[in-house]
């Protein structure tokens, strides 16, 4: 029944009022009726977001009638009034009371198809985390039913989308997308606005570039990634995926303006050695309003271990006199970036210093990049002058080569000084 036909605003107002009326005599079933022809007339005003709860107060009826046709039917009602509205999240979450409905009576292909609906509202709304979520349930209910039933056309467009959109491949030359559909109006617009956003982007390829294939350690490594469009996009976010053992130095920036044709570069710098992946370079754009993510290639990294490299010396920490102790302070320094290991210092005295406390030789496991080892000598010398001895250092590098360094040390001696009489 409809009333006041020229006057929708009245006519809806009438129907919610019949449907409260209905509800507190317990008609579900009356109930249910006047609040889809409400949500009907509230579409014609146009007023989407109450059309939407009416549509929504109408499903919950049919649940309580156990009339699951024509819940879903209301519920799907609701998604369209939604989408009008441009509120894609209430879409989604009359979509996920839809899968419900398929869960409770066992329905795969109505499953498939609300999961499948639900991925595209998500990316049309720029919830790329939820789509992967709907991506991932509608991928269960293709296992369930085969890959031979699993072929409704909504299903085949969202995993396209998915594949374009969010996990950022390239389209392969291949492919066709259905342009038939058993949705409504609304579904379909969304539907054909993203389709037109894929066949534009859908030969771009993002290509990671490295200035070099083969580093040292600690050596920067420059880069960059590039790419174009046919039309002008913004680029919102980059993420670069790094292994641990790879520090980014230079974050790459990003565009203030909407480009066709971009160049971002950055600059990384490797820890370890080893052979590792960098990349993929992760995008996240957006066009006409659309956000979307796109994935560069990965391009493989060999670093090398660089070579040790040690410096020896020794000086006092005060000037010392003849027949006075005093301290001598050896240090081994790596300069380098790369490990020393099975270090072995060996100190020679000048004949006129003699060794009070300490040790000659000092062994050191690993010296690492950057690190110094110090330890002191108490000597004593019998004789004033320019003393010289000399320190020997040996050590091996990351390819267990042994090496060698020798370096004289100085010590100026003054006279003794001569004790006070009383």
């Amino acid at each position: 029944m409809s009333f006041l036909r020229g006057n929708p605003a009245k006519a809806a107002a009438k129907h919610e009022k019949r449907a409260r009326e209905h509800q507190e005599r317990g008609n579900e079933q009356k109930a249910a009726d006047e609040w889809i022809a409400a949500g009907r007339d509230y579409l014609k005003i146009p007023n989407y977001p109450r059309a939407y709860d009416a549509f929504i107060q109408a499903a919950q009826f049919y649940l309580a009638v156990n009339d699951a046709n024509r819940e879903t039917a209301a519920l799907f009602a609701a998604v369209d009034a939604a989408i009008a509205a441009t509120d894609f999240e209430a879409a989604a979450g009359a979509l996920t009371q839809i899968a419900r409905i398929g869960t409770r009576k066992k329905n795969n292909q109505l499953l498939l198809r609300a999961y499948a609906v639900q991925t595209i509202i998500h990316i049309a709304g720029n919830d790329l985390s939820k789509a992967r979520e709907s991506r991932r349930e509608a991928l269960k209910m293709e296992k369930r039913l085969g890959r031979k039933k699993a072929t409704l056309p909504v299903y085949q467009v969202a995993s396209a989308f998915v594949d374009r959109f969010i996990e950022g491949n390239t389209v392969p030359d291949d492919q066709t997308l259905p342009n038939r559909f058993d949705e409504s109006e609304n579904v379909k617009l969304v539907i054909s606005n993203l389709l037109v956003l894929h066949n534009d982007t859908m030969k771009t390829k993002l290509k990671l570039v490295l200035g070099k294939e083969e580093v040292k350690i600690k050596e920067r490594v420059t880069g960059h990634v590039a790419f174009s469009f046919s039309i002008p996009v913004q680029v919102i976010e980059t993420t670069l995926t790094l292994p641990s053992n790879i520090a980014c130095l230079q974050d790459p920036k990003i565009p203030e303006k909407t480009q066709r044709k971009f160049k971002l570069p950055f600059a990384i710098e490797p820890r370890l050695p080893g052979e590792f992946d960098v990349g993929p370079f992760t995008i996240l754009l957006q066009a006409r309003h659309q956000q979307f993510l796109m994935k560069s290639n990965i391009v493989p990294l060999k670093i090398i271990a660089a070579k040790p490299r040690l410096n020896v010396s020794a000086e006092p920490t005060s000037t010392p006199h003849s027949q006075e102790e005093f301290e001598l302070l050896l240090r081994v320094e790596n300069d380098s970036h790369g490990d020393a290991s099975d270090v072995v210092i060996t100190i020679t005295l000048p004949p006129h210093l003699l060794i009070k406390t300490g040790t000659l030789q000092k062994r050191i496991v690993t010296l690492h990049p950057q690190q110094h080892v110090q330890f002191p000598l108490f000597l004593i010398a019998t004789k004033a002058g320019n003393l010289e001895g000399i320190i020997k250092c040996d050590y091996k590098g990351a390819s267990g080569r042994s090496r060698k360094i020798e370096e004289k040390f100085s010590v100026k001696i003054l006279p003794r000084v001569p004790k006070q009489k009383d």
